[in-house]
């Protein structure tokens, strides 16, 4: 089963020193399912998700029984299959300052995030 199936919503959280993707599961779709699924489990098959090159498993913290919370280091790279979300591949020659660029890149980054998360395959 893929995350994407048991996901009722995926949302993306800013504050002023981070920025989160919330994952809230669908309890009736798994139980439905007949699954034994649960959001530590869920972490555990995000953690173990190769794409999405979580390097410690404190960047995902489970916040009640059906929603996770994934940090998201504004220097994190994800390989889309097409190119690495960073600064560096929005260049400057827009005119923008390199915080502008910082910020777009992150948004890039969170949409690729989100992507990859509903194709985690969840235990």
């Amino acid at each position: 089963t893929r995350l994407g199936q048991i996901t009722k919503w995926v949302v993306e959280k800013y504050t002023d020193q981070r920025c989160f993707v919330v994952i809230k599961l669908h309890t009736e779709a798994i139980r439905r399912l007949q699954l034994d699924i649960g959001a530590e489990s869920v972490k555990r098959s995000i953690v173990a998700h190769k794409p999405l090159k979580i390097k410690d498993a404190g960047m995902v913290t489970v916040i009640d029984k059906d929603e996770l919370s994934i940090t998201v280091d504004p220097m994190h790279k994800v390989s889309t299959g097409r190119v690495s979300s960073t600064t560096a591949s929005l260049g400057d020659k827009d005119g923008h300052s390199a915080k502008d660029r910082e910020k777009k890149a992150l948004f890039f980054t969170l949409q690729s995030i989100k992507g990859m998360l509903m194709d985690v395959i969840v235990k």
